[in-house]
């Protein structure tokens, strides 16, 4: 169900609602929590409630309902699981962006501030938590794309490319995803936005081959930096992992309401 490069532990996804109120996080560990975002009306309006100003004016700026409450629910559930690590109410936890946007949280809000990233697609999202890493994470729905080879020469590297033609039809659109999502977690990890062109590095993405980066044109040390894992956190939906460093463990929690 995952594979992952030297350096990590092969995890099992934990679908029990076992986390306690409050966890600790050690160096060595990152935190996958995958959470349902099709939710009664009476939870997202608690979650509205715990949710900045400014994210609910952008909720607002949604022109569909489905996509509002989408939004409410990640970023909602996101405060949650955060409250879960530090002493704070998820309505108390301040966030900031960097320059590409990259959303932290305000270390003025208290010491040791975990890292964390998000990434949601067809009402499941996942957020991925580190003590002192920098994550990326990245989630797509497989579906039928038509314009694969456009796409793919567009946004994939040369050698990405011959590679993903190279499959079996029948394996290109699971492959596709497969790639975007990895490249899109290792950008989201490097914090640099659109700035960090996709064809600029390349990633593994034949099903037989473990999630790695295996060259960067920007610097070649960048392979030796990151850690790349590929998973499947439901049936048709492809996800991706990128960590700093090595020797990394993972674990897996099922976010619930109840």
């Amino acid at each position: 169900m995952m594979s992952n490069t030297e350096g990590t532990t092969t995890p099992s996804l934990v679908t029990s609602n076992s986390a306690p109120e409050r966890l600790t996080i050690n160096s060595s560990q990152v935190h996958v929590w995958c959470a349902d975002l099709n939710i009664h009306s009476d939870r997202l309006h608690k979650y509205y409630h715990t949710l900045s100003a400014d994210e609910r004016d952008r909720s607002a700026r949604f022109k569909f309902q489905k996509d509002r409450d989408g939004y409410i629910a990640a970023h909602g559930i996101l405060r949650a699981v955060l409250s879960r690590y530090v002493n704070t109410k998820p309505c108390q936890l301040r966030f900031y962006a960097n320059n590409f946007g990259k959303p932290s949280l305000d270390t003025s809000t208290g010491p040791g501030m975990p890292r964390f990233n998000m990434a949601h697609s067809s009402g499941l999202a996942l957020f991925c938590i580190s003590r002192d890493r920098e994550v990326g994470i990245d989630l797509e729905t497989i579906r039928p794309l038509d314009e694969i080879k456009e796409i793919a020469a567009q946004s994939f590297s040369p050698k990405e490319v011959e590679t993903l033609l190279a499959l079996p039809d029948k394996e290109q659109v699971e492959a596709f995803y497969t790639c975007w999502t990895r490249k899109e977690a290792y950008v989201k990890a490097r914090g640099m936005g659109l700035s960090l062109p996709l064809d600029r590095f390349d990633v593994s993405l034949s099903p037989d081959e473990p999630a790695r980066l295996l060259a960067s044109r920007e610097d070649p040390q960048e392979t030796f930096r990151w850690t790349l894992m590929g998973f499947n956190p439901r049936p048709n939906f492809v996800a991706a992992l990128a960590v700093a460093g090595h020797g990394w463990q993972v674990k897996f929690w099922h976010w619930s309401d109840e």
